[in-house]
């Protein structure tokens, strides 16, 4: 492991043990979801820290470090004076000599997951274009402290989506790392298969299962995805490693807390547990701003576990507050982020004002991207001249200049245009004009082609 995967991993997991050290007590949560939370909530907590400083427009590779840092030490520093480590080294001693096979098994095949599916190298983003689409989000946020103006997306200038906003902060800060995207991508996509496997394996245990608790991890990597999708730098996968930590969380914080008795046993008591409550409705607002989709099937999921404990356990109060206080700071997360970040949430397809069909473009460049179709019939082509006044047009710029809020990157690619053969059907037409003499005509189509700050 190199020194870019080690500073990967703890910039992860070492906030993840101070956050696990403050939203769990000892007894709260099984050994398997403590074990979720270094990575899931960690990985919530710098992400989220990351889009604070976006949303903020002040993010900077320092800033995010040493606040993380800070962040860091406090978590640690509190989590252990409340409790001690001696009674949290107790708590797990306990656990693992109750059920010795249980987790020993289970923890066999997380590492057996995470034996095969690290092998997958970061080489296999090259064969899709939205791992490194993910990535460039995250470059441009990097260059500009806060979310661009405008970015070049498939070809076309656009209001970027923010809709991934936290996954992207998140981004920017891990590519200050190394300038090798594929350096820093490998290790982020190991966490990814790590957490996931963790926290599959914790939503098994916290639903009562034993032994077949690590059946969640293979399972839901077979059917669901979770895992053995993990073959690229996707979204996704990040928002259900959240997701899946967030759902074990929730699921513990409905389950009635057992308390030893004078007899020597346990009994279960109707308490709301304010740690765990608030550190689910961290990561599930954290995964919102990471991908939607696999937050909202944790949600739910949640919210059909809670429906099943309210008609068992008729603790209709406890779990009424658990929910209300975890979708509050859901929703609460997700609307920040989406409402302050600016640009676009991309919800809107063919009738985005932004999108191909408005422009009066006709190729299709997203398929060029995906399929790698050039050849697509003259009648869709596209007059270059009128694309490339759109795009200085769309820009708000009076002349095509640089765009106020647009990353450095994107000033320099912006004016590139869908195809390199569109730009060399340009260079021809001006060169034709040069030839005959006509000097004006050629400097104003160079203007609107390229871009005088080319």
């Amino acid at each position: 492991m190199d020194l870019t995967s080690i500073a990967v991993f703890a910039m992860v997991i070492l906030p993840g043990i101070g956050a696990t050290l403050v939203a769990v007590r000892p007894g709260d949560v099984r050994l398997p979801t403590q074990l979720a939370c270094v990575v899931g909530l960690g990985y919530a907590l710098s992400a989220l820290w990351a889009s604070v400083l976006v949303l903020a427009r002040v993010f900077s590779p320092g800033a995010f470090f040493i606040g993380l840092a800070v962040l860091t030490v406090v978590a640690w520093v509190v989590g252990l004076r409340r409790d001690g480590w001696r009674a949290r080294a107790a708590d797990i001693v306990r656990e693992v000599k109750a059920e010795p096979w249980t987790l020993g098994l289970g923890l066999l095949v997380v590492l057996v997951i995470c034996g095969i599916l690290w092998s997958t190298s970061a080489v296999t983003n090259f064969g899709v274009a939205n791992p490194f689409r993910y990535w460039a989000d995250g470059l441009e946020i990097a260059d500009t402290g806060r979310v661009p103006t405008r970015t070049l997306h498939w070809g076309g200038s656009y209001v970027p989506t923010v809709s991934k906003n936290v996954l992207n902060s998140f981004n920017a800060a891990a590519g200050s790392l190394n300038g090798d995207a594929l350096s820093v991508i490998d290790p982020l996509m190991k966490l990814a298969v790590l957490g996931g496997a963790l926290g599959a394996w914790a939503v098994g245990r916290e639903l009562g299962l034993r032994l077949t608790a690590p059946l969640m991890v293979v399972l839901s990597g077979i059917f669901v995805g979770l895992l053995w999708t993990a073959d690229g730098f996707f979204g996704h996968n990040y928002g259900r490693m959240v997701g899946l930590c967030g759902l074990a969380l929730g699921i513990s914080a409905l389950n009635r807390p057992r308390v030893n008795d004078d007899a020597g046993g346990t009994q279960p008591v109707r308490r709301l547990r304010w740690n765990v409550t608030v550190a689910t409705g961290i990561c599930f607002a954290a995964a919102a701003g990471i991908h939607l989709i696999p937050a909202f099937v944790a949600l739910s999921a949640l919210f059909c576990y809670a429906l099943a404990r309210a008609v068992s356990d008729r603790a209709i109060k406890q779990i009424a507050s658990v929910c209300s206080i975890v979708v509050a700071i859901t929703v609460f997360g997700a609307a920040a982020n989406l409402l302050l970040a600016g640009g676009d949430l991309g919800f809107q397809g063919a009738g985005d004002p932004e999108s191909l069909e408005a422009r009066g473009g006709t190729f299709d460049a997203t398929r060029f991207i995906g399929t790698g179709q050039a050849d697509q019939p003259p009648a869709l082509q596209p007059d270059v001249r009128l694309e490339r006044r759109r795009l200085v047009r769309l820009s708000g710029a009076d002349e095509p200049g640089r765009v106020e809020g647009a990353s450095p990157r994107f000033e320099a690619l912006r004016v590139a245009g869908p195809l390199e053969a569109e730009i060399a059907s340009g260079q021809q037409q001006i060169r034709r004009r040069s030839k005959h003499g006509d000097r004006n005509d050629d400097r104003a189509d160079r203007g609107d082609l390229f871009d005088r700050s080319i």
